[in-house]
């Protein structure tokens, strides 16, 4: 007979604990707004960390190319 996963193991089938690990790194981040955040949790909590820090750096890279700060030349 099989025996039944204890609380843990089923909780850690469905949320990994290193992507709990990097959304409390990214709570404690200075600077963290939560526009980036929120998604960035959702996506690491559902997903994986790696996609979220691709998907909210691609975000971060989309505002600062929109933003007229971005000149080179000065």
């Amino acid at each position: 007979m099989i025996p039944e996963p204890t609380t843990a193991q089923t909780i850690t089938h469905w949320i990994q604990p290193e992507n709990v690990l990097a959304v409390l790194i990214a709570a404690v981040l200075p600077g963290m707004r939560k526009s980036v955040f929120f998604p960035f949790a959702g996506l690491a909590l559902y997903g994986n960390w790696k996609i979220a820090i691709c998907v909210c750096f691609g975000y971060y890279l989309l505002m600062y190319l929109m933003g007229g700060s971005n000149d080179v030349c000065e």
